[in-house]
């Protein structure tokens, strides 16, 4: 009995104690000392309760505003956008009522700073005597991070009301701009759950679903992005409203309030290394004396804070990073979370709801008085970046970054778009240039270059020539400092203190070929504005309708008309009819396969391309040219409409999830099912051919569910898994997989080498000499993959067992890897020979005969004098360099593992087939290059994979 009771006495000690109401009281006022407006109506008034009694829900938050708008002379409230739930995103103007009466005036005026491109010296100067500065305050992007939004209640009124000089002083000198709820959506999910586990006493344990929520939690949106990762992203319409708004109000100041773990303090302020090194250097001593305030504001409360620490700079799309390199000065709060009531904390005393909602009040004030302090100062300096951004003998005069022409308009136009949306100018050369020299995206070389005829240009010395820079470089590289305490970090504790992606180049995400051009914009380059084309309507008689399969968009075409009861075929290989073109994974709809079809199917096709800016083409030939395919012909294959089940919940992460969520409504456009994993078994799969695991997290299926999914294959479906999901299905226990993962097969290397110089020997299919072939003489032997590789020990399995551990330490946080692309398989319709692929994580996935690998990770390209040399565990064939790191970090130890792995297989398994992604293809559905890869699986995969469909 001794053994089992000092656990469970242990067990009852950890138990917090219950907190009584004097733990909880907190009536300290948030701004001792300040008069208010007696006509203003208080928090409490509107909402029953003060600020930090309890989170207000977004109806709650908008009744404020809405009646402090109504009952201020400082005040404006702005709707800037609607959430996917139809929540309304405001920000709220609060200045003095002259300034406010001259606003039109100030945000002219603000822009002008920002432009300075026909601002003279005298001009700038006379601005910065009467401009105020702007600031804008963001609050609680992540739903569940509630006390800020609470807070900014409290800082709006101490605005709006307060009667005292401090106030009345700020408010002459500077333009607050609150945005209160950045995310409403997630807030109201996250308090419904509050609501749920709400009891009669208070609860102060932070393990308690009070403060900790439930799936998919309260940070993201409906789609279940995380919002604060979004800013240069732009995929949501909160992001997008917010990018504009704030973007057109060009701030001084940016603060992006948060909360982190429940048994921390309060961080603010600068962050530590690695920093953006795109950031403006005047930036760094104002966020220096910006800390300097807001911890003597914490001082004389006692309080405690820390800055720095695990809080690093490097990702741009940050609420604080994309307003620095917009040129704010940018300021990170993040106080201990919790959401009611309070927390324990470890020294025993309890932190209550309402004193963290006072600590970002608080830090809210203090910086927006340094800003008004400091007003001129700071005008002054950001100004002289704008300056410096246009200059003709700045840092970002000669350079460029051009992206071609491309087919894929769908693709293209986004990214265009978002350019658009960042205020990032792009300029179109009309005819072919020459320029002297150019570096591709694998930081290949090119002298003399030719881009031809329609190519973007967007310069990097303009206006937001930092935030160019961020977006558009191709290959930032942090600071050797830094890079001594990473690897002393992995080397101690196999931590790394990487917080995000390494990687983000938008080109390089999206799939665009693009260069980087010394010399700057060409001559003749002008400015690209967005333009809508006349399509014409196709003939309502043809032998069959086109839509080239270049364009991401015929996907989604394939995929309503398959909805909708039409019969749609794909072209596998390109196609000549009547003189009109064609690409492989064309969409091919004939009127021979549509004989039931009730009304006029021309007209319907083309009714269905029409939102999708899609061309469609008649033929009235079913005859190719040449060697081309005839539409009678194999090359024309018959889809199945896929009707589509998406893993949910327990063990899924929320953010793949949420971004291949988003891809299916927004990009696809077609219905799918959300399943519940905990009851995959009592499914009735039947219903689905084609069901989707996104990446997921610990356990994810029991073993009855791996067996209820391996029948449903074997019957016909196609399975679709991604990432850990992924490295799941690839095992002997899964039952559904031939492949493995690195670690699984260190003892079979040489069968898996042979399996990727196989596919390098098919590629480039060389032949043996005439005289071999067409000799009635028995050679002595033929060709083979492994010849010459005899002299290539490979060590022992353990001794590979022992540096695979040692390599899995370096595995990257983020980084992109250049990828070979098998032209010919149907997965890859609409993706060049090269591609980006966005890949972290320590999974390495291994394929062999007969599993198929329509992409790998490096890129081949000839090099005469190499010899044949092993790569990590695969050899890269003499004559022949491979290329793998694009962007971000990538360490030597964890390339050796990842050279020439699978980053997507496609195996037959029954009736049915598995297609697995070993890294998301929609990392935050903004990778659209590998996202065609998944439209593709998900779309065709029925029709072009599997056998047999499983009928409804």
């Amino acid at each position: 009995m001794r053994s089992v009771l000092i656990p469970i006495l242990v067990s009852i000690l950890a138990l917090p104690a219950l907190a009584g109401d004097e733990d909880l009281a907190y009536d300290v006022e948030l701004f001792p000392g300040t008069s208010y407006d007696a006509s203003i109506p208080t928090p409490e008034s509107l909402l029953g309760f003060r600020p930090g009694d309890r989170a207000a829900f977004p109806a709650e938050i908008e009744r404020c505003l809405e009646a402090w708008d109504e009952a201020s002379p400082r005040t404006k409230l702005v709707e800037y956008a609607r959430s996917h739930e139809g929540r309304a995103l405001y920000y709220m103007i609060v200045t003095s009522p002259e300034n406010l009466a001259r606003i039109d005036e100030i945000q002219q005026a603000a822009s002008s700073l920002a432009d300075p491109r026909e601002l003279s010296a005298s001009a700038g100067e006379e601005l910065l005597d009467g401009q105020p500065a702007i600031a804008w305050m963001a609050y609680s992007i992540h739903g569940d991070e509630t006390s800020g939004t609470d807070a900014s209640l409290a800082v709006l009124h101490h605005l709006v009301a307060g009667t005292s000089p401090e106030v009345t002083e700020l408010l002459e000198t500077v333009v607050v701009l609150v945005d209160p709820m950045q995310n409403p959506d997630g807030r109201h999910r996250f308090l419904q759950q509050i609501a749920e586990h709400r009891a009669k006493t208070p609860n102060v344990d932070d393990q308690s679903l009070l403060h900790a929520g439930y799936w998919p939690w309260g940070r993201t949106n409906h789609y279940n992005f995380d919002l604060n990762r979004d800013w240069t992203l732009a995929v949501n319409p909160e992001s997008r409203g917010r990018v504009e708004a704030a973007g057109d109000w060009h701030p001084q100041l940016m603060v992006d309030a948060h909360e982190m773990g429940p048994q921390d303090t309060y961080l603010f302020s600068p962050a530590r290394a690695p920093r953006s090194p795109f950031l403006p250097g005047k930036l760094d001593p104002w966020g220096a004396e910006f800390a300097r305030d807001q911890s003597k504001a914490f001082d004389r409360h006692g309080w405690v804070y820390y800055t720095g620490e695990w809080n690093e700079g490097w990702y741009p799309g940050y609420t604080d990073a994309w307003g620095g390199l917009r040129g704010a000065v940018p300021i990170l709060y993040e106080q201990a979370g919790f959401a009611e009531d309070g927390v324990r904390q470890a020294p025993g005393n309890v932190v209550t709801y309402r004193e963290a909602v006072h600590h970002q009040a608080v830090s809210s004030i203090a910086n927006l008085t340094t800003l008004s302090t400091h007003r001129k100062q700071i005008l002054a300096d950001y100004l002289a970046e704008r300056r410096s951004a246009v200059s003709a003998d700045g840092r970002w005069a000669d350079r460029a970054f051009a992206v071609l022409p491309s087919a894929n308009r769908s693709r293209l136009h986004a990214f265009l778009e978002l350019m658009e949306l960042q205020n990032i100018e792009v300029y179109q050369t009309p005819a072919e240039t020459r320029v002297a020299a150019a570096v591709d995206q694998m930081g290949r070389r090119q002298e003399r270059a030719s881009l031809p005829a329609g190519t973007y240009w967007i310069p990097n010395r303009q206006p937001e020539a930092h935030l160019v820079a961020a977006m558009l470089e191709f290959d930032p590289r942090m600071p050797r400092g830094y890079l001594e305490r990473e690897r002393k970090s992995i080397l101690r504790t196999g931590q790394s203190t990487i917080y995000d992606a390494t990687a983000w180049n938008q080109t390089m995400l999206y799939g665009l070929p693009a260069l980087t051009v010394e010399g700057g914009l060409p001559a003749g380059a002008k400015r690209w504005q967005p333009t809508s084309r006349l399509i014409e309507a196709p003939p309502s008689e043809a032998v069959a309708w086109f839509v080239d399969g270049a364009d991401d968009a015929s996907v989604a075409l394939a995929a309503r008309l398959l909805e909708s009861g039409v019969r749609v075929r794909v072209s596998d290989k390109a196609v000549s009819l009547g003189g009109a073109d064609f690409v492989r994974g064309s969409v091919v709809v004939v009127p021979a396969d549509n004989r039931g079809f009730e009304g006029d199917l021309g007209a319907a096709v083309a009714a269905a391309a029409t939102p999708l800016d899609l061309e469609v083409k008649a033929v009235t030939t079913g005859l190719g040219e040449e060697e081309l395919p005839d539409i009678g012909g194999g090359h024309f294959q018959l889809l199945q409409a896929p009707r589509i089940a998406l893993l949910s919940r327990d063990a899924v992460s929320p953010y793949d999830f949420g971004s291949i969520w988003h891809t299916l409504d927004h990009q696809v456009g077609i219905r799918h099912s959300h399943l519940e994993s905990g009851r995959l078994q009592r499914a009735d799969l039947r219903r689905y051919n084609l069901l989707v695991l996104p990446d997921s997290r610990g356990r994810m299926l029991t073993e009855g569910e791996w067996t209820t999914l391996r029948t449903w294959v074997e019957a016909g479906g196609t399975l679709i898994a991604i990432a850990r999901s992924a490295a799941r299905v690839a095992t002997e226990a899964s039952g559904l997989s031939d492949v493995r993962a690195l670690r699984d097969v260190l003892g079979q290397l040489d069968d898996y080498e042979t399996a990727v110089l196989r596919e390098e020997m098919a590629r480039v299919s060389a032949l043996p000499g005439e005289g071999e072939t067409w000799s009635h003489v028995a050679t002595a032997e033929g060709s083979n993959p492994w010849q010459g590789l005899a002299e290539l020990e490979r060590p022992s399995k353990e001794e590979l067992d022992r540096r695979d551990a040692w390599d899995r330490m370096f595995m990257p946080a983020g980084a992109f890897i250049a990828a070979r692309v098998d032209a010919e398989h149907w997965l890859t319709y609409g993706v060049g020979d090269e591609l980006p692929v966005l890949a972290g994580g320590g999974r390495v996935l291994m394929a062999k005969h007969p599993v198929a690998t329509p992409v790998r990770l490096g890129v081949l390209e000839p090099r005469e004098d190499a010899e044949a040399r092993r790569v990590g565990w695969s050899t890269v064939p003499a004559g022949h360099d491979l290329r793998l790191r694009m962007s971000g970090l990538l360490w030597p130890e964890a390339a050796g593992r990842m050279a020439s792995s699978a980053a997507v297989t496609r195996e037959g398994v029954g009736h049915g087939q598995v297609i697995l992604f070993a890294n998301s293809p929609t990392f935050r559905a903004s990778t659209r290059g590998t996202a065609r890869l998944l439209l593709n699986a998900i779309v065709y995969g029925p029709g072009l994979g599997a056998d047999a469909p499983i009928l409804p």
